[in-house]
């Protein structure tokens, strides 16, 4: 994993845990912060290009940090 990551990302080592905002690139200095979550149940790709029109790097969005997650369905 680390001959990988090294040629990717260009360093790997271990962070003590006031460095994790380096994982996502986070910006270390504080800044203003508003925070929404919700869950759904189908993110199609017209939802995927809807969300990047309104928020990626073409948007002039004035937020800072923007992320969307997937999370695993239960077993039945």
């Amino acid at each position: 994993m680390r001959a990988v990551a090294l040629a990717v990302v260009g360093a790997m080592a271990d962070l003590p845990c006031t460095a994790s905002g380096r994982i996502h690139d986070d910006p270390e200095d504080p800044m203003p912060c508003w925070e929404r979550t919700t869950s759904l149940w189908e993110f199609p790709a017209e939802a995927a290009d809807a969300f990047i029109g309104a928020l990626g790097p073409e948007s002039r969005s004035p937020l800072a940090n923007v992320e969307t997650g997937h999370l695993a369905s239960p077993s039945s």
